[in-house]
């Protein structure tokens, strides 16, 4: 049975982001790429890994939990874009991109009771 977590608008989202953040990040000059540029990929690529592991998760509250952590996860990754945003590492308005992973991971958990 194929995994039904491709086919999300959420994840399709988060990964997009976590790609393109990729490809910038990794050629930041070494001190920023070490302070903040790693801790940014490992927050974004964490949102579509929880939305993931959400889909696996037997039980509606565990699956909404970890869709609550994706959402935590995004927000992580909003204050490291901010932050590259203050220092020059990203133009301004970069974070704004965070909504388009917002509104539909919102939407799933909505969609998920909370029991």
């Amino acid at each position: 049975m194929p995994s039904t977590f491709k086919d999300l608008v959420a994840y399709g989202r988060a990964v997009a982001l976590a790609d393109e953040l990729h490809d910038i990040v990794v050629n930041w000059p070494k001190p920023d790429l070490w302070s903040s540029g790693i801790q940014l990929l490992r927050a974004v690529d964490s949102v579509g890994a929880n939305i993931a592991e959400a889909t696996g998760r037997w039980h509606t509250p565990d699956r909404r939990r970890f869709l609550y952590i994706a959402r935590g996860s995004l927000m992580e990754t909003e204050h490291w874009l901010l932050c590259a945003e203050r220092r020059g590492l990203l133009p301004e308005g970069w974070s704004d991109r965070v909504t388009d992973v917002r509104r539909p991971l919102n939407g799933l958990i909505k969609k998920t009771p909370p029991n």
